[in-house]
Parts: C-alpha cells; sequence; structure tokens
C-alpha cells in the first residue's frame, strides 16, 4: 500500500476522531489496520476492548485486531491475545495457544507475560505446578517492571499485581514448609 494513501486515510481518521465521530473514524482505522497498520490495531483494540472514546466492548472485534496486532510483533498485544484466548474472550477458548503467545511475549522479557506465565505455573494450569519455575518468572517480572523507563499507569498497576503474586507465592512456599 502506497505511504501517501495511508498518511491520508490516517489524517482523515484522526479529524473524524478530533469532531467525535467515532462511528465514521471506525471503517478507516479498520482499513489501515487491515493494511498492516500497527497503530490503527491497537487503537481498534482500544476501543473494542478498552472502552476508548466510551465505546462499548466488542470482544470478537477487539480479538481480532489484538491477533492482527500480536502477529505484528506488538508484545503489549501478545499478552493480551494470550489472555483472551485462555479466558475465551471474544474466541474459542485455547489454553494451549494462549500459553503459546504469553511465552512468545515473555521471551522477549515482557514483565506482564512473565508473570501470568508465573501464575500458570503456581497454578498448574495445563502443566505440572511447579512453584519455583513461578517464582523465578514472578521475580524476574517484578524486576523488568521496576526498571522500566517512563511508566505509564497501566504499568504502575501491572507492577503492583506482579508484586501481589510475589507475595501470594511467598506465602505458598512458606505454608508448604510448615507442612513439610
Amino acid at each position: 500500500m502506497e505511504q501517501q494513501i495511508l498518511e491520508e486515510t490516517r489524517r482523515e481518521a484522526d479529524e473524524l476522531l478530533k469532531q467525535n465521530k467515532l462511528s465514521e473514524a471506525i471503517p478507516l482505522i479498520r482499513q489501515l489496520a487491515h493494511w498492516g497498520d500497527l497503530p490503527a490495531q491497537k487503537e481498534l483494540v482500544d476501543i473494542f476492548y478498552n472502552y476508548k472514546y466510551g465505546h462499548e466492548r466488542i470482544l470478537p472485534a477487539a480479538f481480532e485486531y489484538v491477533r492482527l496486532a500480536a502477529l505484528n510483533q506488538d508484545l503489549d498485544s501478545m499478552v493480551l491475545l494470550g489472555k483472551m484466548l485462555m479466558n475465551g474472550e471474544g474466541c474459542k477458548k485455547d489454553k494451549e495457544a494462549g500459553i503459546y503467545f504469553l511465552k512468545k511475549a515473555a521471551n522477549q522479557n515482557h514483565p506482564e507475560a512473565l508473570d501470568e506465565l508465573a501464575m500458570i505455573f503456581l497454578k498448574g494450569i495445563d502443566t505440572a505446578r511447579d512453584v519455583q519455575k513461578a517464582k523465578e518468572l514472578n521475580t524476574m517480572a517484578l524486576e523488568k517492571i521496576k526498571m522500566k523507563k517512563d511508566k505509564t499507569a497501566h504499568d504502575e498497576q501491572i507492577q503492583k499485581e506482579i508484586a501481589k503474586h510475589h507475595l501470594m507465592i511467598e506465602k505458598y512456599i512458606d505454608k508448604n514448609k510448615e507442612n513439610g
């Protein structure tokens, strides 16, 4: 697709958004997304999953665009896609595929993906329970999120969640030491 057409379509969509004409902007953003434009894919995930612009949540549409963004190598999208697949949000539940995308993001040291995998190992979801592996992954997640510069509100929320999971793992380990 010619760069000029992409840029013109993006400008037109942005102008419609500024005018609060979301229903007119969405078809343009969808077109951009299907042309492979990652920002458009992520924008649609925000619209259909995160209620951006006050839009209702439409899980099948969110799944469509988070999948495209994940296939476009966006790590945050891989994590969300993994969670959606694990829970069957907007798609058929597929824990194996969900774990695949979480591992793919975790292999790039994505803190949220590391923590999600830690909880999978702690709970033994579709794998043998491995508390030590859970602790290792959670500790890595905590280190990575603390090192992240320019934290967003989402990052701060994730850091709290990772810290909460860290305490949960420690309590589980302590409890099992007591029970022998």
